[in-house]
């Protein structure tokens, strides 16, 4: 019996019966057809015999390439680490044809080796083309996420963090040491957001104090605010608004400029918004729009992606306050249009998947509200259709807030909306964290 990566985990979560793995890959198939527009893979199927081979470790060569694909998803380990020592070829190839990782992932895991490596190995005679080496990474991923689902930059991001928590470990003079802290926070904050996206509140703020502490080593304030800002994020989105509220006066006290300075009270808001303190919300999202007059650009903003704050996501913060405090209303009609005509007709760099999504699913709560269910259906049809891997924790909960206004408009009038909550409890049941992501 040859022991396989992927027998371990098989047997760590329990699919060691053929109709238990089953349900989990096909699952995983139709994330996968849905992810990679290939609906061939929505029906792709195993042998009860070839799981058997699979589960005893008789195995000579490893699976063909679309079956590769559904376990890397499944498992998200790639297929050389799940059959590790097995033979890459599969009977039937063309000759020289193998199912390993796409010359594309091969350039990128190259990549990453060798930024380990100059990084890593070379630590000793660390110098700024390193931190410029290590600051690039960290934009790249910063600019990433805004457009890439969280379970595809979790590698990235660990290796980044790894790189640089090794490195402060290390003796630096005292500017190098503070540059290593700043992208060892910037690290951990994209951590801590990652966390949170794929539903791990208490795993977020874990990081984001580690982010916190590194800001702090690197003296570095605006840093810390916008760590603090990611709490406060972190808390509103479990459901804990006070202590959002409590994380989002506390990173406004630094006093800091840039992006944060518009960030920290427009959380603020929509957590007022959620405890049903209008004159709270209110103030904040002013206390936001003067902080977006006078903000000047900072090295933080610089890096772009999560650390920015354009406009358009302004104006999303704004319309989900608005809803909040009352989805009928014309202020929360009125912004909720705007904020999803802003973030249409925004550049690739300031759109972000995750609140572009969450805008038109509260733009649906409004439509509901108003008793135009055809509407609500319309705004939640692009949401409704993002891959597993992008249906963020936030996402999730804002498109669950238009099922419970469903709920209350079939209250009025039973019946009211089903069809779109059958299709509003499917998205939910459907994300990152039932595939074990």
């Amino acid at each position: 019996m040859q022991e396989t990566k992927l027998r371990q985990l098989v047997q760590a979560r329990r699919w060691t019966t053929y109709p238990a793995f089953l349900a989990q890959f096909h699952r995983a198939a139709r994330v996968v057809a849905e992810r990679d527009f290939d609906p061939r893979l929505a029906s792709l199927t195993i042998s009860e015999k070839t799981f058997k081979r699979w589960l005893t470790g008789q195995v000579r060569t490893q699976p063909r390439p679309d079956v590769v694909r559904v376990l890397e998803a499944l498992f998200d380990q790639p297929i050389s680490v799940l059959f590790q020592g097995v033979r890459e070829t599969a009977p039937g190839l063309p000759p020289g044809e193998t199912n390993g990782p796409s010359a594309e992932r091969q350039i990128h895991m190259a990549a990453q080796r060798a930024l380990r490596f100059s990084t890593l190995v070379l630590s000793d005679e660390l110098s700024s083309d390193t931190i410029g080496t290590l600051h690039d990474e960290a934009t790249r991923i910063s600019l990433a996420y805004a457009v890439d689902p969280a379970p595809n930059l979790i590698a990235d991001l660990l290796d980044l963090q790894d790189i640089t928590f090794t490195l402060t470990e290390g003796r630096h003079r005292p500017d190098r040491s503070r540059e290593l802290h700043f992208l060892a926070g910037v690290a951990s904050g994209l951590m801590a957001k990652a966390s949170l996206d794929l539903g791990n509140p208490r795993a977020a703020l874990t990081q984001a104090k580690v982010a916190l502490l590194c800001a702090e080593r690197a003296g570095h304030h605006e840093l810390a605010a916008k760590i603090i800002s990611w709490q406060a994020l972190t808390a509103y989105w479990a459901g804990w608004s006070r202590q959002a509220v409590d994380f989002a006066r506390q990173g406004a006290s630094l006093g800091t400029g840039g992006r944060v300075s518009i960030f920290l009270p427009a959380v603020e808001a929509r957590a007022h918004a959620e405890l049903g303190d209008r004159e709270s919300a209110v103030t904040a999202l002013a206390a936001a729009e003067e902080a977006a007059h006078r903000h000047e650009t900072t090295d933080l903003d610089g890096l772009g992606g999560l650390f920015d704050f354009p406009h358009c996501r302004q104006a999303y913060f704004r319309a989900e306050t608005h809803v909040l405090l009352d989805p009928a209303s014309a202020d929360a009609v009125r912004s909720a249009d705007y904020a999803v005509a802003a973030m249409t007709a925004a550049s690739p760099r300031d759109r972000y998947f995750a609140n572009e999504a969450s805008a038109r699913a509260h733009q649906a709560v409004t439509r509901i509200a108003t008793g135009d269910l055809d509407g609500a259906q319309e705004a939640l049809a692009p949401v409704l259709e993002l891959p597993a891997g992008c249906r963020n924790q936030d996402v999730v909960v804002s498109v669950m807030r238009a099922h419970r206004q469903l709920a209350d408009a079939g209250r009025r009038t039973p019946g009211a909306g089903r069809s779109l909550q059958e299709q509003i409890e499917h998205f939910a049941r459907t994300g990152p964290r039932s595939l074990g992501m």
